[in-house]
């Protein structure tokens, strides 16, 4: 028994339409937890700020060190 070809190509652009979906929802998310750990490490940087740390080179990295990723 021979699959139908119209099937085959429905269900062909289902599955794509699929994944694409999925992309698109996974870079929105990918951004959302950027900015949210962003917020944390400006936090982060202004609790260093408060223990006296001055020194604006050494916070400008801190601020961009993306340390979720260590």
């Amino acid at each position: 028994m021979r699959p139908n070809r119209a099937m085959t190509s429905v269900l062909a652009s289902a599955c794509w339409i699929v994944l694409n979906c999925g992309c698109a929802r996974s870079e929105d998310a990918d951004k959302s937890l950027e900015a949210k750990y962003a917020a944390q490490r400006e936090r982060m940087v202004q609790q260093i700020v408060a223990y006296g740390v001055s020194d604006k080179l050494v916070l400008q990295a801190m601020r961009r060190a993306e340390r979720h990723k260590f």
